[in-house]
């Protein structure tokens, strides 16, 4: 493999823990418990590829925990509705070779620099919303259409918060290593549908069921974050990270 000109993303696995539990109250109410992974976005590039000055390795993943009350409103239909409280994570990495940044030469044209900057300077932004922790609204309503067969409907509202992180440059001749950042974002929307067929295949015990997901990502095109720029540290610059 010639890595000077592998453009491809490399593989590799994300792995999200599953937890629900469910119990039966008086009155035809029941109590579940869910905690999982609620998404999970990332990439990973080599660092030869052409677009390594944008990034080479991101990372956007959100875990959920998620109690819910149900009411059986005949003996086929039921609802529930509870919080949803969502954990997110987010890092970026990226290079940047100012040695070959038309902005370095125009930096340094007009006294903004205090000495060149070279090499290959690496970025890392990473940032979450620990301090700030995401609180939605979750509902849902199963049918069941034969003693064996049921449908569900469930719907994640969109949740607010603020990420707070930091960037962090390393390499040559960077005198600026740090600053703090935070953004306000809106995770989106969710809706996923599905069924269950218990004793599947008219074999006992035997449980089959699958679901589909549609998740409002359009709402959520782009994290910017401000981040200090080594090459105008001379002005007020700073540049966006998208």
């Amino acid at each position: 493999v010639d890595m000077k000109h592998d453009t491809r993303m490399n593989s590799g696995w994300l792995a999200y823990p599953n937890i629900f539990a469910t119990q039966q109250l008086p009155w035809g109410f029941h109590f579940g418990f869910g905690a999982f992974g609620d998404f999970g976005l990332a990439s990973s590039y080599n660092n030869h590829w052409e677009l390594k000055y944008d990034s080479t390795e991101t990372l956007l993943e959100g875990y959920t925990i998620q109690p819910v009350l149900s009411y059986d409103i005949t003996d086929k239909w039921s609802f529930g509705i509870g919080p949803r409280f969502t954990y997110v994570n987010f890092e970026t990495r990226m290079m940047r070779d100012f040695a070959f940044v038309d902005q370095m030469y125009m930096a340094q044209s007009h006294g903004f620099l205090r000495g060149p900057v070279r090499g290959k300077n690496k970025l890392k932004i990473q940032a979450d919303n620990e301090d700030d922790i995401g609180v939605g609204l979750a509902a849902g309503t199963r049918y069941r259409v034969t003693d064996d067969f049921s449908l569900g409907v469930m719907y994640r509202s969109r949740v607010k918060t603020k990420l707070k992180g930091s960037a962090r440059w390393t390499g040559e001749d960077v005198e600026h290593k740090r600053n703090s950042l935070d953004e306000t974002i809106q995770l989106p929307a969710q809706v996923t549908a599905g069924f269950n067929w218990e004793n599947a295949l008219w074999v006992d015990k035997f449980h089959l069921g699958a679901s589909v997901s549609w998740i409002e990502w359009s709402k959520m095109s782009a994290l910017r974050f401000d981040v200090f720029n080594p090459v105008a540290r001379g002005l007020k610059g700073f540049s966006t990270t998208d």
